[in-house]
C-alpha cells in the first residue's frame, strides 16, 4: 500500500510581493468597499431623515394648531420609531430576505409620500393629539377652577362689555355679588342698569355711552341695589380693547367694597364729630413726631 505524504508549502517572499501586487481576487477586494460604502450611505440617511424631521414636524404642527413644547411629542415618537425598527429590519431580512424586505419599505416609502401631501385629516396624529387635547382641556378646567376660587375668595368677578350694548362675559363671582340668576353670558345692559342704585343710575348710564363713544375706560364706584334690597357699593375697573383703531370690547372687574365703604364713612363720621367738638369748645389738637421733628396740626 502506497502511502501519502502531505507537503506544507510556505510561499516565499517574492510571491508574497507578486501576490500583492497582482491584488486580491475580485469577490474578496470588493466587499470592504461595498461595506465602507453602505456605512456612508447609512449615515446619510439618517442625517437627511433628522433634518427632514425638523423641518416636516414645522408643517404638521401647523396644521394640527399645535405649539412647539405641545408637538415636541412627534419628534419623540419618531426617534424611538427608529429605534424599534432596526432590530424588527434585521430580523425580517432573516426571515423573509433583504430583497424582500427593502423592496417593500421602498415601496411603502413611496405611496405615503407620494399621497401624503393630499391628506389633510392625518388621522393617526389627530389621534394622538385628541389625548393631548383632553389632558390641556383638565388644566383648562382646574385654571378655571382656581380663578373662580380666588374671585369668591376676594369678592372680585370680571366681565366683557360688547359695543353692541350686551355682557358677552360675567363671572360667577360677578352673579353672585349682584344677587342675578346665573344665564348664558350676562345681563342685557337694562338689566345691568336695573340693579344700579336710583341715585347712581343716570350717572353710570352716561358713562357707559361714553365709553362706547369714546372708547374709554373707567374707573369708578357705584351703588347697587340686590334683588333682597340690599345696598352694596362695587368699585368697577374697565379698560377698552381696540382693533385697528376701533373698539371691540371692554374688559373691567368689579369688586364687592361694601365693608371697606362702611369704615370709610365711619371714620369720616368719626372725624365731623371731632371737628364740631372742638370747634363748640374752642378745642385743638396737634400731633408731634420727635423722630421727624414734624408737627401736625
Amino acid at each position: 500500500m502506497a502511502t501519502q505524504t502531505a507537503v506544507l508549502h510556505t510561499p516565499s517572499k517574492s510571491q508574497i510581493a507578486r501576490a500583492i501586487a497582482g491584488g486580491l481576487p475580485s469577490e474578496l477586494s470588493q466587499r470592504p468597499l461595498v461595506g465602507i460604502l453602505g456605512v456612508v450611505l447609512g449615515a446619510g440617511i439618517v442625517t437627511l431623515a433628522g433634518r427632514m424631521l425638523t423641518l416636516g414636524t414645522a408643517d404638521l404642527k401647523g396644521a394640527l394648531g399645535i405649539g412647539y413644547d405641545d408637538g415636541a411629542w412627534i419628534g419623540s415618537a419618531f426617534n424611538i420609531a427608529l429605534m424599534f425598527i432596526g432590530p424588527f429590519t434585521v430580523y425580517l431580512g432573516g426571515l423573509l430576505g433583504a430583497r424582500k424586505v427593502l423592496m417593500l419599505a421602498a415601496t411603502s416609502f413611496t405611496v405615503i409620500c407620494a399621497f401624503l401631501p393630499l391628506i389633510h385629516s392625518y388621522s393617526l396624529l389627530t389621534v394622538s393629539y385628541t389625548h393631548l387635547d383632553v389632558y390641556k382641556r383638565q388644566e383648562l378646567r382646574r385654571s378655571e377652577f382656581y380663578l373662580t376660587q380666588g374671585q369668591s375668595l376676594a369678592h372680585t368677578g370680571s366681565f366683557a362689555f360688547d359695543p353692541d350694548g350686551f355682557f358677552s362675559h360675567w363671572s360667577e363671582e360677578l352673579f353672585e355679588i349682584y344677587g342675578l340668576e346665573r344665564v348664558k353670558g350676562g345681563p342685557t345692559l337694562a338689566g345691568y342698569l336695573a340693579t344700579i342704585h336710583p341715585e347712581d343710575r343716570e350717572f353710570m348710564s352716561n358713562l357707559i355711552e361714553n365709553m362706547l363713544r369714546e372708547g374709554l375706560g373707567c374707573d369708578v364706584i357705584k351703588r347697587i341695589v340686590r334683588p333682597d334690597g340690599e345696598v352694596r357699593y362695587i368699585r368697577c375697573v374697565s379698560v377698552p380693547v381696540l382693533e385697528n383703531g376701533a373698539l371691540r370690547n371692554i374688559l373691567g372687574t368689579a369688586m364687592d367694597i361694601t365693608e371697606q365703604e362702611k369704615l370709610a364713612q365711619e371714620l369720616r363720621r368719626r372725624e365731623m364729630y371731632l371737628a364740631e367738638a372742638q370747634t363748640l369748645s374752642h378745642t385743638g389738637s396737634f400731633g408731634w413726631n420727635l423722630r421727624l421733628s414734624l408737627i401736625h396740626i
